[in-house]
C-alpha cells in the first residue's frame, strides 16, 4: 500500500510535532489510564482472502490498541469546553444532546461534556469502520487492493472517508461482517446474520470501546434501491417505536483520533494512511467544488487556511450534526482533538453553530498563556 501523495506535507509536520511526547505515548500503550478518554476504479468491494474465510467465525480479530489512553484532566480544557456550551445556550439551543471531548496532544491532557453518553454517531461512524477496515487488510483477511489508492477518489475507501458515501460504507461493512442485506430472515438464520454483523461491534468492545455500537447501515443506499433499513436491516432496528441506532460517544471518537493520530491504530503504516484520507483542503476554492463537502458548516469553515493543518470525518442528518476534528497549529504550537456530537433538529438546521464554536475552542487553545 503506498501513501498518498498529498500526506507528505503533513505527515512531517505530525512527525515533528509528536517528538516531544514519544516517551510520554511509548509509557501511555502499556499503562490502563483513566476512561476518558488505496483503488483500483470502481472497485466495487474490498475482496476477501477466501483461503483465509473457510469460517468466518474463527477469524475474528480485535482492534490492537487495547489500553485507554492515560490522559489527565484539564481544568483548562474544562474551560474551553464550557466556552462552547455557552455558545449553545446563547444562541438558544438545547445542550442536553450536546456532546463535547476535546484532547490537547501538546500537554495530554482531557475534558468534556456529556462526553461519556451515547449518542447517534451519523457518518462518523464510518472512522471506525475505515479503522476495521485496515486491520483485515494487515491481517490478510481482505486484499490490499481495498487500500490502494487513486486520485481521483474512484474507490471504496476513497468515497467511504472524503466522500462519505453510503454505498461505499454498506459494501466495506458487508466485508468487513460477512453480511449482506437482504429479505427478512427468521430464527436461526437470524441469529447467524445478526452475529456476524455485530463481529465489528466486538473489534472494538474487546478493545475498551465500551457499549459502543456501529452494526447498522447508512441511508439512503442507492445502488441497494433502499431509502430507508427494509428486511434485515429493520430487523436490526428492533422497536419502532424506540429504534435501536448506531451508538458512540464523543470520548469514543477522541479516543480513536487520538490513536490515528498518534500511530497507534493498526500499524504505524496504516495509521500514516488514514490521516491521508482523513485530511480536509480548508481551501474554499477546492471544498466549494463539491455541493456535499465537509467543510461548509463544520469545523473546520472558521479556521485560518494559512495556519493550519485539519483533519476531520463529519456526520450529518436533519436532525443531528456530528464531526471528530484534528486541528493543529503550523507552529507546532498546538495540536489537540476536537468532537462534538448534536442529537437535536436545532443543530442538523444550523450551519453556523459547529464554525462558531470550533473557532472559540481555536482561539483559547492558541493563546498565550
Amino acid at each position: 500500500m503506498k501513501n498518498h501523495k498529498y500526506s507528505k506535507q503533513f505527515t512531517v509536520l505530525l512527525r515533528l510535532q509528536f517528538a516531544s511526547i514519544v516517551t510520554v505515548t511509548a509509557t501511555m500503550i502499556t499503562v490502563s489510564g483513566m476512561a476518558a478518554i488505496k483503488l483500483s476504479n470502481h472497485l466495487a468491494s474490498p475482496s476477501l482472502n477466501t483461503s483465509k474465510n473457510q469460517d468466518r467465525e474463527h477469524l475474528e480479530i480485535a482492534y490492537n490498541t487495547t489500553s485507554i489512553p492515560n490522559l489527565k484532566y484539564s481544568q483548562k480544557i474544562q474551560n474551553i469546553v464550557d466556552e462552547v456550551v455557552d455558545i449553545a445556550t446563547k444562541e438558544n439551543l438545547p445542550t442536553e444532546p450536546l456532546s463535547v471531548s476535546i484532547i490537547d496532544l501538546k500537554t495530554q491532557t482531557l475534558a468534556g461534556y456529556k462526553n461519556q453518553t451515547p449518542r447517534f454517531p451519523a457518518s462518523v461512524s464510518k472512522l471506525f469502520w475505515m479503522t476495521a477496515l485496515y486491520a483485515y487488510i494487515e491481517k490478510g483477511m481482505i486484499s490490499e487492493k481495498a487500500a490502494l489508492y487513486t486520485p481521483l477518489c474512484k474507490t471504496d475507501i476513497c468515497k467511504l472517508i472524503q466522500k462519505s458515501d453510503n454505498e461505499a460504507a454498506s459494501r466495506i461493512l458487508d466485508q468487513l461482517t460477512g453480511t449482506t442485506s437482504g429479505l427478512r430472515l427468521d430464527g436461526e438464520e437470524y441469529l447467524a446474520w445478526i452475529s456476524k454483523r455485530e463481529q465489528i461491534n466486538r473489534f472494538f468492545q474487546r478493545a475498551g470501546y465500551k457499549g459502543i455500537n456501529i452494526n447498522q447501515k447508512n441511508f439512503p443506499i442507492p445502488y441497494l434501491k433502499l431509502e430507508n433499513p427494509q428486511g434485515r436491516d429493520l430487523q436490526l432496528r428492533g422497536q419502532l417505536s424506540q429504534p435501536i441506532r448506531n451508538k458512540m460517544t464523543t470520548d469514543h471518537a477522541a479516543r480513536l483520533m487520538y490513536e490515528i493520530f498518534t500511530y497507534q491504530a493498526v500499524s504505524h503504516k496504516s495509521s500514516e494512511e488514514m490521516i491521508s484520507l482523513l485530511t480536509r483542503d480548508l481551501r474554499p476554492e477546492v471544498w466549494k467544488q463539491d455541493q456535499y463537502n465537509s467543510v461548509r458548516g463544520f469545523l473546520g469553515e472558521s479556521l485560518p487556511i494559512n495556519d493550519v493543518y485539519f483533519a476531520s470525518k463529519v456526520g450529518w442528518t436533519f436532525s443531528s450534526r456530528q464531526e471528530v476534528a484534528y486541528i493543529a497549529t503550523k507552529d507546532g504550537k498546538a495540536a489537540y482533538i476536537l468532537v462534538i456530537f448534536a442529537d437535536h433538529p436545532t443543530y442538523g438546521d444550523d450551519w453556523k453553530i459547529f464554525p462558531e464554536m470550533s473557532l472559540r475552542v481555536f482561539q483559547r487553545m492558541t493563546a498565550d498563556n
